[in-house]
């Protein structure tokens, strides 16, 4: 596990940390081997992982605890795994840096992508391009970006380690259903990033009439691979997790596996992101 780990990031110190990396890890590995398969399409038409989850307290490669929690990687499984995606992937040796559209559903889609270039300092988008994409079917369509190097405020922040890329699609159906999904992608190793501090903190917290829960992060800067969680509740469910942060505010839902009150949640809720 450690050596799987050093491939891509730094090592953690302590328990704490180990443990949230080892997760972070898993969720992307079967990210990455999910999306090779699935852009291959129709040479590769479906992909089954192992595993579902666990009958009893273990370590292992399961996405769903014995208790009933998801882990972090469960909550990737979900996004990967939706009607719509996008990967990006490097050619080599071309150097072509290319994203593919992944439509799983047999109806037409009209869509659009946005690549962002963004600094990782701040977040600040350095440079974008918008693709219209359609697809009369399930399967891919690759987009090849342009080269950035005619692009003088982009050449700024060329540094592999100083950037990355938010790829972005969304789209409508023959029967106006909408679809969106948007990703996150470095150009390197994350252990070779200087990540920078994005101060994650609960803003908000609030408890609706039907005993769920709205909570509001706020972040000074981009943060990575922020992953909520709730002790002492393992069937409870956030409509999202394990999720990048822009410079803001985003707020996440939370259902509850046993009622709780807002003094109850603030006190088992914990936020902890990549940089630490």
């Amino acid at each position: 596990m450690f050596a799987m780990m050093s491939n891509y990031f730094r090592m953690p110190d302590g328990f704490a940390e180990t443990l949230y990396l080892s997760q972070v890890k898993q969720a992307f590995a079967l990210k990455t081997v999910t999306e090779c398969w699935h852009a291959r399409m129709p040479y590769c038409r479906g992909a089954l992982y192992w595993q579902l989850n666990d009958w009893w307290p273990v370590s292992s490669w399961s996405t769903i605890e014995h208790s009933g929690r998801w882990k972090p990687s469960h909550y990737a499984v979900k996004r990967f795994f939706a009607p719509l995606t996008s990967s990006l992937r490097a050619e080599q040796p071309e150097g072509k840096t290319v994203v593919d559209v992944i439509w799983d559903l047999p109806g037409r889609l009209n869509a659009a992508v946005k690549v962002t270039l963004r600094a990782l300092a701040d977040g600040r988008a350095v440079a974008s391009w918008t693709r219209p994409a359609v697809l009369k079917g399930a399967g891919v369509l690759p987009l090849e970006l342009p080269d950035l190097a005619g692009n003088a405020e982009a050449r700024r922040h060329l540094a592999l380690n100083a950037c990355y890329l938010t790829h972005e699609v969304a789209g409508t159906d023959a029967d106006g259903k909408t679809y969106a999904h948007a990703e996150t992608a470095f150009l390197t190793a994350f252990k070779h990033c200087e990540l920078p501090e994005a101060d994650v903190k609960v803003v908000a917290l609030a408890k609706h009439r039907d005993g769920s829960f709205s909570i509001t992060l706020s972040a000074q800067a981009p943060a990575f691979f922020v992953w909520l969680c709730v002790a002492d509740d393992p069937l409870g469910r956030f409509d999202d997790n394990l999720v990048t942060l822009l410079r803001g505010r985003r707020t996440f839902r939370y259902v509850p596996g046993t009622p709780l009150t807002v003094a109850a949640l603030r006190r088992r809720l914990s936020v902890r992101d990549l940089r630490g």
